[in-house]
């Protein structure tokens, strides 16, 4: 938002942009204002769009509304309420406020300069500071939200504005099997929040791309190499979100395939020894757990890298395969 609060003159230029990791330009601004429906800034008289930007030229009263950005996919998402309005205003911030950061508002008249009021402050209709240019909250916790305005004894009051605290919850992004995976594998992420969090939506990130969710949990199944990189995760509710989890790093490794060779050779005599050894190229595991089957039997009967027969009998004749996976894993 430019400028950068909730409430603003008439007869100014006012901007929105709608902004993701990636800086892309495949966002909308909306707006529902008091004529009761949505208005899409690129296809409308009251705004113009280029990129992911929404500026409005000359605001007027009924400008007031709430605007959103709208997804390719059509969901919007990150409401703000705005109020336009002539004379004396709230400079308050745009996005809720983190608990522990400072709360600065400011008096505002549109007919004067510098616009600053010296007047008295309000918070859910009571006095809580007079006379003054400007209201300051160190250390905001959630005792501070609700809702805000000004009142000058000659140039009248402001809209009330609704400020939210934003906790610092930050969410534990655990990958519930191992973070390197073969093709094929499935995996499941999983965004942890505190106990107190309920309902909601969550944010997914991979390498700055983001997707929003209901569900705590992201499952892909048969993965690619292209599945991989760095994920991150947030919570939101009631139009605001926690801080991003710390960035998990999964790695998708071609799966490899098992190579058996024999020695001396496929036909020996009774009585000779014979070794069957079983070789894995591929990256992604240091340690590898064999297991060697006989002519397409479910029961194991070697899990060593080689297995000798020594002497070798009639009975040992046969096919044989071997199996890999990583030790102490589940591949």
């Amino acid at each position: 938002m430019n400028p950068s609060r909730t409430q603003h003159f008439t007869s100014v230029s006012l901007s929105l942009s709608c902004e993701d990791q990636s800086n892309s330009d495949r966002w909308r601004v909306r707006r529902y204002t008091e004529s009761e429906q949505w208005e899409d800034c690129s296809s409308s008289v009251w705004g113009s769009q280029t990129g992911s930007t929404c500026t409005i030229s000359s605001t007027i009263a009924s400008d007031t509304g709430v605007y959103c950005c709208q997804s390719e996919s059509g969901e919007n998402y990150h409401p703000v309420n705005i109020t336009v309005h002539s004379g004396v205003i709230l400079e308050s911030p745009v996005h809720p406020v983190t608990e522990g950061d400072t709360l600065t508002l400011h008096c505002l008249y549109q007919f004067t300069t510098p616009p600053n009021l010296r007047a008295d402050f309000y918070k859910d209709e009571s006095l809580i500071q007079s006379q003054t240019t400007e209201m300051i909250i160190s250390n905001v916790s959630k005792s501070h939200e609700g809702c805000y305005y000004c009142k000058h004894s000659e140039r009248g009051e402001s809209p009330k504005s609704w400020i939210s605290v934003r906790d610092l919850t930050t969410p534990t992004l655990t990958v519930l099997q191992q973070s390197s995976l073969f093709t094929g594998d499935s995996v499941t992420l999983r965004c942890e929040v505190d106990q107190s969090w309920d309902g909601g939506e969550f944010l997914w990130s991979k390498n700055s791309n983001t997707e929003s969710t209901e569900a705590a949990t992201k499952t892909i199944d048969s993965v690619k190499v292209s599945d991989g990189g760095e994920y991150r995760c947030s919570a939101g509710r009631g139009g605001y979100y926690t801080h991003y989890s710390e960035p998990v790093t999964v790695t998708i490794y071609e799966r490899p395939k098992p190579k058996v060779t024999i020695k001396p050779d496929q036909h020996v005599f009774r009585g000779e020894t014979v070794t069957l050894r079983c070789d894995i190229d591929g990256e992604g595991v240091t340690s590898w757990q064999y297991s060697w089957y006989k002519d397409g039997s479910g029961s194991v009967f070697s899990e060593l890298h080689e297995h000798t027969f020594s002497p070798v009998t009639e009975s040992d004749a046969g096919k044989y395969s071997c199996y890999g996976a990583e030790r102490g894993g589940s591949r």
